[in-house]
């Protein structure tokens, strides 16, 4: 809310998350058929803006909701791999990252230490950036597929790849600005997250849009 008041794109961003929601209920039918979990992705990012938005019209900060739906959000984007990739020794890793961003997330939310936001997020956005390079390996030496652009899996681990990449590299200068508070230097930080978030749920939206044309991988 405070960056929708002090920049225009704070506006988009809290209108782009209902973005996904409306491309699985135009493409409801094939998306629970091939891809339910993309579904329930979608769901969450919608319930979180309400969520979000609702809590800070009565607090100030909204801090540890964000957290909670990090923690979430890994949790479905780890699900919604391990779905596409089954072999047992990528599911393990991806058990094992998300158990270490859960575990950082909840000892962030608990924690008066300041560096925790920095570390948390930043250790996240690696391990994110890590397994979508490791999911286009998959696509480009394993996968059988006759148009690239054809397939979910795609476009939502271009969106995963292009959101962390994007957070990782704001979230270093994070620590720099808080220490050198400037309120117009802040309210472009979050102007830099708010574009990354938007391009990614339109990622996704697309993703959503070719569950109709794909088949088994």
């Amino acid at each position: 809310m405070y960056l929708a008041k002090e920049h225009p794109i704070g506006i988009l961003d809290i209108f782009s998350g209902f973005i996904p929601i409306i491309f699985s209920a135009i493409f409801f039918k094939s998306v629970l058929k091939n891809n339910t979990s993309l579904f329930y992705y979608s769901c969450i990012i919608f319930l979180f803006i309400i969520i979000s938005n609702i809590y800070s019209a009565y607090s100030i900060n909204n801090h540890d909701i964000y957290l909670f739906f990090y923690i979430i959000e890994s949790g479905f984007l780890f699900y919604y791999f391990k779905k596409i990739i089954r072999e047992k020794s990528y599911k393990l890793i991806c058990n094992i990252l998300f158990f270490i961003i859960s575990l950082l997330f909840l000892v962030n939310i608990f924690s008066k230490i300041d560096l925790m936001d920095d570390v948390s997020s930043t250790v996240q956005s690696l391990f994110f950036i890590i397994i979508s390079i490791v999911n286009y390996y998959y696509i480009l030496a394993k996968f059988k597929i006759e148009k690239l652009t054809n397939i979910s899996f795609f476009w939502i681990n271009t969106a995963t790849f292009i959101y962390f990449t994007g957070k990782f590299f704001v979230s270093l200068y994070l620590l720099e600005i808080l220490g050198n508070y400037n309120n117009g230097d802040l309210v472009d930080y979050w102007g830099i997250v708010s574009v990354v978030v938007i391009i990614q749920r339109l990622l996704i939206a697309i993703g959503i849009s070719k569950s109709l044309q794909e088949r088994s991988i």
